[in-house]
């Protein structure tokens, strides 16, 4: 089984898949922005959040401050859920 080295976008919620840890490692220091233009964490906060969003944790995920109604990793929260979040 291969390694998922992924990060959360602080903006959309997005958890895109990288290839290497070192491009992992990038977009956790701000040199690979999120597809919406967000920074991406992968600190192991945000990455336990990843976890509890596949699992199918919805409604207030770990920090994140708005409830999540729908979310998958490719497309991150659902429209309604940014547009609650004020985003």
């Amino acid at each position: 089984m291969s390694q998922d080295y992924q990060a959360l976008c602080q903006d959309c919620l997005r958890a895109p898949v990288f290839s290497s840890e070192l491009d992992q490692k990038k977009a956790h220091q701000g040199e690979i922005l999120c597809q919406c233009g967000g920074d991406l964490c992968a600190c192991s906060d945000c990455l336990h959040i990843i976890q509890e969003l596949v699992a199918g944790k919805r409604g207030y995920v770990g920090s994140v401050t708005s409830p999540v109604a729908e979310w998958s990793a490719h497309g991150g929260a659902s429209e309604s859920c940014q547009k609650d979040s004020g985003q």
